[in-house]
């Protein structure tokens, strides 16, 4: 244990999700050392664990339609994997995590987690920040060669930047040019493409030149959005 508590007290964050775990959960605790490449979490096997990453960095592995893989995601220390998994109930991981370095890794079983972050307010809270902040840089990182998520790259972009707009005005619309593409970090085909998907799943009006979207098409977007959220998102 006293590698761990060395380890923490380095890291701001850390220092302070520790200060209020209790010591039976303590004592449970594994750190574990993990070569590069070596597969944390696999999908579509049972996540029983979260994994705290302490040093190194995580990548996460997702499949697209033609079951090609691609990282979509790479997160340095300090984060997580497994939490979405555990803490959603779930348990069935949608995404596989590989080590992008060696890592150092505190390894907590699901039910002392699940018990650790619920026993506690502010713990809650910081892991639930730790998240969030995390999801919000995930919307320019994911791969916008992906055809799924190139999709789902824009709804939330619409989402994130129009939706006061949207439901103040009851519509909006935008006229697409190269800024619009650039923050997005896509070329201008692959843009007008996935417009084009969703426009045929009547989530969006798109004459090839300008978007529109009203408050029905936002509700649907977000209802699409908030019941993928999991299949989405890797689980920190």
């Amino acid at each position: 244990m006293e590698n761990i508590e060395m380890l923490v007290s380095k890291d701001k964050m850390l220092k302070k999700l520790y200060n209020n775990c209790p010591r039976e959960i303590k004592e449970k605790q594994i750190l574990k050392k993990f070569p590069v490449d070596y597969t944390i979490i696999k999908k579509g096997e049972i996540v029983d664990s979260v994994y705290i990453l302490v040093a190194g960095k995580f990548d996460v592995f997702k499949d697209d339609d033609k079951s090609n893989r691609y990282s979509y995601l790479s997160n340095k220390a300090p984060c997580f994997a497994g939490i979405l998994e555990v803490l959603s109930g779930g348990h069935v991981a949608n995404a596989t995590v590989r080590t992008g370095d060696e890592c150092l890794v505190i390894i907590v079983d699901a039910i002392s987690f699940k018990n650790w972050i619920e026993s506690d307010f502010e713990t809650y809270k910081l892991v639930f920040e730790n998240f969030t902040r995390d999801m919000y840089h995930t919307l320019n990182e994911v791969d916008p060669s992906s055809k799924p998520h190139g999709k789902n790259l824009i709804m939330r972009h619409l989402s994130l930047y129009y939706r006061e707009e949207i439901l103040d005005n009851g519509f909006t619309s935008i006229v697409i040019e190269e800024s619009f593409a650039h923050k997005l970090n896509m070329d201008n085909k692959n843009l007008q493409s996935y417009l084009e998907m969703l426009r045929d799943d009547q989530l969006i009006d798109y004459d090839g030149n300008k978007l529109s979207i009203n408050e029905q098409q936002l509700g649907r977007i977000e209802n699409f959005l908030l019941h993928n959220f999991q299949t989405m998102y890797w689980s920190r």
